[in-house]
């Protein structure tokens, strides 16, 4: 079956209600359930992702249900979906909590790898083993009280590796300090995990190659999520190709812990001018295309593809 979508004006006009940010809300999950005091969270995405990882953060943090579960010392085991996120946070989770979990994914998320972040807690004193292709999920993780310390990690692989060890940093006992080796890849994201565990209270030191956390209480501060800029980027896109525009985005805000929202000074050089209102964004044409644009993306993965094809 075949279906045409068409429009027969290049004009664009109305308000875009987005979806909350994905990165944002996994990462604030982890802060809920690692912290002893509660907090409310407002605006929390809808995607799959994060609605899996809530799930299984409240099956796990139910206090009869496992409090039971370590009196039993039964083996749970989770599937956590196609999420790199949340089988990698979750992993880091596990390890520094009571119990036996095992958790895999989707076929292709037990193809992609997880030995970085399962090598660096093993160095902290988990008890993590592969129960399919090494370096890949399924694995079982026999939780126990991690030491913290000093660690190494190659900067240049996921930064949901670097972020899963941050989360769990303010509860190990020593801490932990992280030494980033080689070209740091997609820092904004974890200038992103950074910024987070500081709304909730948390310091850390970033000091030439070396994020040091020493262990602290994460503070029950509520927490409004934003809307996804990376999503906003594909609404860009479409008014850089409208002749005319007046297109208001809900949600997004000046001060963003977000690298993607880099989008709005980018995309003026696509003829798209952003003005910062009060409970969003809005667009509009401008008459401004250069003859050559150059942009590294090393940290702004995300929106590379939306860029690409919009030049």
């Amino acid at each position: 079956m075949t279906y045409k979508i068409s429009k027969p004006d290049k004009k664009l006009k109305g308000t875009i209600y987005l979806t909350a940010s994905k990165s944002e809300s996994n990462r604030v999950l982890l802060v809920q359930a690692l912290s002893s005091q509660r907090f409310r969270t407002t605006n929390l995405a809808d995607s799959a992702d994060t609605q899996i990882l809530a799930e299984i953060l409240k099956n796990e943090t139910a206090g009869e249900h496992s409090r039971a579960l370590k009196k039993l010392n039964v083996e749970v085991s989770y599937h956590t979906g196609a999420g790199g996120t949340t089988i990698r946070f979750l992993t880091a989770f596990f390890a520094s909590r009571e119990g036996t979990r095992i958790l895999s994914g989707t076929e292709r998320m037990n193809e992609r790898p997880i030995k970085p972040l399962v090598d660096a807690l093993l160095k902290l004193g988990a008890k993590i083993t592969y129960l399919g292709t090494k370096g890949c999920p399924p694995i079982k993780i026999e939780g126990t009280k991690l030491k913290g310390g000093d660690i190494e990690m190659d900067a240049s692989v996921s930064s949901q590796f670097i972020t899963a060890l941050l989360l769990i940093a303010p509860t190990l006992e020593n801490g932990l300090n992280i030494h980033l080796k080689g070209r740091i890849a997609s820092r904004s994201y974890i200038m992103m995990t950074l910024k987070v565990l500081e709304h909730f209270g948390v310091k850390f030191k970033w000091d030439n190659d070396v994020i040091s956390i020493a262990q602290q209480e994460y503070q029950g501060w509520d927490y409004n999520i934003e809307s996804d800029w990376s999503a906003a980027s594909y609404w860009y896109e479409m008014t850089a190709f409208a002749e005319e525009a007046d297109l208001k985005i809900r949600g997004l805000r000046r001060k963003s812990i977000q690298g993607d929202s880099v989008v709005a000074d980018l995309f003026r050089f696509f003829g798209v001018n952003t003005e910062f209102v009060e409970d969003g964004v809005c667009l509009t044409k401008i008459n401004y295309l250069p003859d050559n644009l150059g942009f590294d993306f090393s940290d702004y993965p995300d929106i590379a593809p939306t860029a690409a094809v919009t030049a």
